[in-house]
């Protein structure tokens, strides 16, 4: 085992509770967060995922559409500290069936910063 292994975990907790706070306060605004679009290499493994098991998910091209018409919210999972947060249309209430990782959402200037620092979160 590595002497940095302690350090190393005490800062992948530490990016967690970061990153659920985030989610926390960003699922609380009551207002829908403009959608920015998905990134190219996140959309075309949603959609590869689609071919290979379909019905289990809405479309990724339909939760698109969803998401340009509604905006987005921001939900976290049943456990909170798990650190399980989900991006889905904001009039949804299927977050399974409907749900993106913040992590496929194209960052663009002018975007939320709390939003782009989530999405940057949960890129590392």
């Amino acid at each position: 085992m590595s002497e940095h292994s302690p350090s190393l975990s005490a800062e992948r907790e530490r990016r967690n509770v970061e990153y659920v706070r985030l989610a926390e306060s960003l699922s609380q605004r009551p207002e829908a967060f403009p959608f920015t679009g998905i990134d190219p290499i996140a959309y075309a493994a949603l959609k590869a995922g689609e071919a290979e098991s379909p019905g289990f998910v809405t479309p990724i091209d339909e939760r698109i559409r969803k998401l340009t018409a509604q905006g987005l919210k921001v939900v976290l999972g049943k456990y909170k500290d798990s650190g399980n947060v989900f991006i889905v249309p904001a009039l949804s209430d299927n977050v399974r069936e409907d749900m993106l990782q913040p992590r496929h959402l194209t960052i663009v200037d002018g975007m939320d910063e709390e939003l782009k620092k989530l999405i940057l979160a949960n890129k590392k």
